[in-house]
């Protein structure tokens, strides 16, 4: 529909909608084809001054460059070099890191947890289960509490309770 809509002459398409289009293709598992999305998302939140979602965007990036090498399951299993999958997750971090500055600065919680999810998960995959914890518990306990049932603040609530 994007394509259609692009087609028709109409501007790039909203970095949200960008967002959407990725999360679609990594479930499909073409997370290259993502992540090529995701880099015109940037582009395009820049040029039509749309930046709410660019912390989701950086995370989401984060999310496919782990899953476009096979790095967030089971890497060391994998014919990979390890230099490559430590390359991947450095570059996994900074995106990581990015988006958590991005979200804090905008007073963003939704995303800012989202992206303290993804940093704590990847921490806890390379045996940093301290750091992991310190990081999501520190994010955890700052949120307000009327978002308790949202399916993140549980995730972080399942991850807290398994990582103690």
């Amino acid at each position: 529909g994007l394509a259609v809509r692009q087609a028709m002459g109409a501007a790039q398409p909203r970095p949200y909608f960008s967002v959407l289009l990725a999360q679609v293709y990594g479930r499909a598992g073409k997370a290259q084809e993502a992540l090529e999305v995701l880099s015109a998302a940037l582009e395009g939140a820049a040029d039509l001054g749309e930046q709410w979602c660019e912390a989701e965007v950086y995370r989401l990036q984060g999310e496919l460059l782990l899953q476009a090498t096979g790095v967030e399951r089971c890497a060391y299993q994998r014919p990979q070099t390890v230099a490559t999958v430590r390359h991947t997750e450095r570059e996994a971090e900074m995106c990581f890191q990015k988006a958590l500055a991005l979200a804090q600065h905008q007073g963003a919680q939704g995303w800012a947890l989202r992206a303290t999810l993804s940093l704590s998960q990847l921490w806890a995959r390379q045996g940093k289960q301290t750091e992991a914890r310190q990081i999501l518990g520190k994010m955890h306990s700052t949120l307000p509490q009327e978002g308790m049932q949202t399916a993140d603040r549980q995730e972080a609530s399942r991850l807290l309770a398994q990582w103690t």
